[in-house]
């Protein structure tokens, strides 16, 4: 018995020690952005199956709204978070199609303005609209079904969205399971390949407008391999990149500079400024923990959620949390 009972106390210490190790190896490399950081909120779902891919903010009404799918069942739900002084009320919306069927769309990446929330409709190549309002009358676990959809390009993978300048920016992301078309695949003027492209759709009240957005692009970004989150703030655009175990990196970029002289692409029969995210117009290189997907600037900071809790990373990076991060502490 005592020989059982010393083992049984050797397997502990052992199995605490790499526990410890694990978490300084997924720790201490990105130090800084823990300092830099705080945690805002538990991401909601997680435990019954939600992977979080897109996170937007509705500053009137202080929502936050995250959006992802479920690797339990084939619907993508979302969730709307609001957090007050005193406590954090969470809802989930089953979000269905026009047609009230189940909504089964990746739901890459999620915007909002004014009346409309956008989510990016992954393979489907279009982006999908649904209402605001009906989302702030709906109770937790009520349907929303889906007012249309606005064609982006058939075939592209879009994988995140965001806002700057009235403008509602969607993209998609370039991995080696995840190829792009091959017009996608461009060299920059820096001579770096970019691989991936977001178009930029202008919000419009004309009549050819679709939920407020005008049907065709008026900007074309290239973009660099693994993105999973895009966010503009103060002159610089960022993007979070990605890859299985890998430390994750969010790079910034002046917006200003990305926009060189001449440089345009072609699409269909016109030619769109384009905008360059390379190592010429590289501003900072962050290093943060594994599985960063959606990024949103609120009052300043960058918000981060990630898609680490479901594996077994997570359990060492505190995955579950939506951190706030001070990224001029980073720089």
């Amino acid at each position: 018995m005592k020989k059982i009972i010393i083992l049984i106390i050797v397997l502990v210490c052992l199995l605490l020690l790499a526990y410890l190790g694990l978490n300084i190896y997924y720790k201490a490399p990105v130090a800084t952005f823990y300092l830099s950081s705080h945690k805002e909120f538990a991401v909601p779902g997680l435990s019954k199956g939600f992977i979080p891919n897109g996170i937007a903010y509705k500053t009137d009404t202080k929502d936050y709204l995250l959006c992802g799918y479920s690797s339990k069942d084939e619907v993508s739900p979302l969730y709307v978070v609001n957090v007050g002084e005193e406590e954090t009320k969470t809802k989930k919306i089953t979000l269905l199609n026009e047609d009230n069927t189940p909504f089964t769309a990746y739901a890459g990446g999620i915007a909002v303005y004014k009346d409309y929330v956008y989510i990016a409709g992954g393979v489907d190549g279009c982006i999908y609209v649904f209402s605001y309002p009906a989302l702030c009358i709906a109770q937790n676990d009520d349907n929303v079904a889906c007012l249309g959809s606005i064609p982006v390009e058939e075939g592209m993978n879009l994988s995140y969205a965001t806002i700057s300048n009235e403008k509602l920016i969607v993209g998609e992301t370039y991995t080696e399971e995840t190829p792009t078309a091959e017009e996608h695949r461009l060299k920059t003027t820096s001579g770096a390949q970019n691989n991936a492209l977001a178009y930029a759709f202008a919000f419009s009240e004309k009549d050819n407008a679709l939920f407020g957005v005008s049907p065709k692009p008026c900007e074309v970004y290239s973009l660099p391999n693994n993105v999973q989150g895009l966010a503009f703030y103060d002159g610089r655009v960022y993007v979070s990149t990605s890859s299985d175990l890998e430390f994750s990196h969010v790079y910034s970029y002046s917006v200003k500079a990305t926009a060189r002289r001449n440089t345009t692409y072609k699409y269909g029969k016109k030619k769109l400024p384009l905008h360059e995210l390379d190592t010429g117009t590289l501003v900072d290189d962050l290093k943060f923990p594994p599985a960063a997907e959606g990024i949103e600037f609120i009052n300043g900071k960058m918000y981060t959620i990630f898609s680490s809790n479901t594996s077994f990373v997570g359990k060492f990076t505190s995955g579950k949390w939506c951190y706030s991060t001070e990224v001029t502490k980073m720089w």
